[in-house]
């Protein structure tokens, strides 16, 4: 292999593992949260990750792909719905009250962060976007 491929091998690999990191990195809060406010095991824990983790991989794709800025916030929020959906699944029985506090709680964030966008005259998409929390990676 010639040292001009290998040295673009690098970069793209370099690039690709730096936007990756990034998109991860912007979820690791979220992750915690939900750590600390439901009292996941480990196992939970590991399961969170990996929504959070297939969250970033189909938002990545999602990117790489030729749509229209409408039909890609369509698909960006069926991810997160998904989402919301599989996180809904690790939670145990014992966990449910205290998971439901949680996600009042993210609603109350987003709420204000929608009267903001409001006042702003923000886009429709816009503000579907912030209703469900979709993060701009």
């Amino acid at each position: 292999m010639k040292l001009s491929n290998l040295l673009v091998l690098i970069l793209l690999t370099f690039t690709a593992a730096t936007v990756h990191g990034q998109s991860i990195k912007d979820f690791r809060k979220d992750i915690k949260d939900i750590k600390k406010a439901v009292d996941l095991s480990e196992r939970q824990t590991e399961k969170v990750t990996a929504v959070y983790q297939k969250i970033v991989d189909d938002l990545i794709q999602l990117k790489s792909m030729n749509y229209s800025d409408e039909e890609y916030r369509k698909k960006r929020r069926s991810v997160y719905h998904g989402a919301e959906f599989s996180l809904a699944q690790i939670i145990r029985e014992d966990q449910k009250a205290s998971y439901d506090l949680y996600k009042r709680s993210l609603r109350e964030q987003r709420a204000k962060k929608l009267n903001k966008l409001r006042k702003q005259k923000a886009s429709n998409d816009d503000l579907m976007d912030a209703e469900i929390g979709v993060k701009q990676i």
